[in-house]
């Protein structure tokens, strides 16, 4: 178990303006979205593709975005899974009492340490939630996880819902429960809330919204983006068209936080915008200028805090 430090960031960016959020419920799912833009003096582009194609982020230090003091979070990693391929868990929690668990899956060749997701993780357990941050399989960012030309959704619903049956049982704390996933795994906790009411609060980072969504997307970027998913993931491939997550979002009677890159080609925006109308319970939208399908910076850590104090969380 260590310690680790969750001193702010020195270089937040003097104005972000949330005055144009758009929170709660609006009669009609069309009305119920207006991009919330975060206005900067400055951002970053980075590489679109991001993990998704092959090019994995993961982070060895975190950027914190917690209110806890500095060495005020432990962290260590259990393992999910007794004779059968283990799940290695991060989990991070506060030195003061713990509000409840937040369970965070990753998307498709990622991982509980990949650089977007440890912001994430810094959000929530700055708010006093355990977090727990699995590393599913047939990731490339986890060797030895399983071949990664066997990732499918299903599956990624399943590893995650076993990962998440294993907290329900292992921590007391669980009787509050976040969920919280990128992209694919956006898609997962779709699936895992409408199945398990007890979740408190969902917040979904670049979602993906149906496999039909993903495809569409991939044939805008060209013929390149539609190969490498073709041969990386045949599987996943063939089995896209029969995955949405908007019957399950119809479901769920939780609050619902989006955010999301502007300039996102993986997940569009009109994915995003789709995931959050679907949510009877949708809180939160946020669309954020220069940023790609793996967010980044202070402006993606000041959107983060914005989405859970929507959510209460």
């Amino acid at each position: 178990m260590t310690e680790r430090d969750t001193a702010p960031h020195d270089d937040m960016p003097a104005e972000v303006d949330f005055s144009e959020g758009t929170r709660g419920k609006f009669a009609k799912p069309e009305e119920k979205v207006s991009d919330t833009f975060f206005r900067l003096r400055a951002h970053q582009l980075h590489d679109d593709f991001c993990a998704c194609m092959g090019q994995i982020a993961t982070a060895a230090a975190s950027s914190a975005s917690g209110s806890l003091p500095v060495g005020q979070l432990r962290e260590w990693v259990e393992h999910v899974g007794a004779g059968e391929a283990p799940i290695a868990c991060r989990i991070i929690e506060p030195v003061l009492p713990v509000v409840g668990v937040a369970l965070l899956v990753h998307g498709r060749d990622g991982a509980g340490t990949s650089a977007h997701m440890v912001p994430i993780a810094d959000a929530y357990a700055g708010r006093g939630w355990r977090v727990v941050a699995p590393d599913l399989p047939f990731s490339r960012a986890t060797p030895g996880s399983g071949p990664p030309e066997n990732f499918t959704m299903q599956r990624h619903v399943e590893d995650a819902r076993r990962v998440l049956a294993w907290v329900r049982g292992e921590m007391p704390v669980a009787r509050r429960l976040a969920l919280a996933g990128h992209s694919m795994g956006a898609y997962a906790i779709a699936r895992l809330a409408a199945a398990d009411v007890a979740a408190e609060n969902l917040l979904a980072v670049s979602p993906v919204v149906s496999g039909t969504a993903l495809l569409g997307a991939r044939r805008a970027m060209g013929p390149a983006a539609v190969e490498e998913l073709e041969s990386g993931a045949p599987e996943l491939r063939a089995e896209m068209t029969s995955h949405d997550a908007v019957p399950a979002l119809q479901r769920i009677t939780a609050p619902v936080a989006v955010v999301t890159g502007q300039d996102d080609g993986i997940t569009p925006v009109a994915a995003a915008r789709a995931y959050f109308a679907a949510a009877p319970a949708a809180v939160f939208y946020s669309a954020l200028p220069g940023q790609h399908h793996c967010p980044e910076g202070p402006v993606y850590t000041a959107a983060l805090a914005a989405a859970l104090d929507a959510l209460g969380a």
